[in-house]
């Protein structure tokens, strides 16, 4: 699970760029890069965790809405408003 409590002042359309959240297994920072001219990686610093994406994933909101309709990744993105810190 991907918690962006250190972002709780975004919106959905914030731009996901830089460190993205906190990994909630291992309490890790997680960030995004582009990995190729057509996808990105979200990563955790302190696991590895390695997760390939699109690269047309801009926003929050995009990613939400990637993680909701594959169903091969197996991620959750919170936020502290939805009770992520739970």
């Amino acid at each position: 699970m991907l918690l962006d409590s250190r972002h709780s002042d975004h919106t959905e359309e914030s731009k996901l760029e830089g460190c993205i959240g906190d990994h909630m297994l291992c309490g890790g920072s997680v960030y995004i890069r582009c990995v190729s001219m057509t996808h990105k990686a979200i990563f955790c610093m302190d696991c590895c965790l390695r997760i390939i994406v699109p690269g047309k994933i801009m926003t929050y909101a995009n990613l939400r809405e990637y993680l909701k309709e594959n169903e091969a990744v197996s991620v959750q993105l919170r936020s502290v408003a939805e009770g992520g810190n739970k």
